[in-house]
């Protein structure tokens, strides 16, 4: 498993995306090279899958949603808000293997992004 430092130290390289994704369970939706590099060195596509359906399901009416993965020990909590920074969800998890940290997300018009390739 990466420690929290060297996965901080390869998301602070994404700061700009030249290739964008698609998750397969959601076609309509795009994320960046930095929700890829993050979800593959922290083996997070849980978190990707549980946001996009999240964001699917529930949040889809906001254009702007900033999404916030804050994991201490091996639990995890995913806080959803909206351009205001007006709380709309938070989502809990009993365990993660997620190195720690509050990792910082956005989602724009149908496209996931980490919080420096805004």
């Amino acid at each position: 498993m990466i420690e929290t430092a060297e996965l901080q130290e390869k998301m602070n390289q994404c700061y700009g995306t030249e290739v964008y994704y698609r998750h397969p369970m959601f076609p309509q939706y795009h994320y960046t090279e930095g929700v890829q590099t993050f979800c593959e060195n922290a083996e997070a596509y849980w978190f990707l899958t549980d946001v996009l359906l999240e964001l699917s399901t529930r949040l889809i009416k906001e254009s702007f949603v900033s999404i916030h993965l804050i994991v201490e020990g091996n639990k995890a909590v995913v806080k959803y808000c909206d351009g205001d920074d007006k709380p709309l969800k938070a989502v809990h998890y009993d365990f993660t293997d997620c190195p720690d940290g509050d990792w910082n997300f956005f989602f724009i018009d149908g496209v996931l992004l980490w919080h420096m390739e805004y």
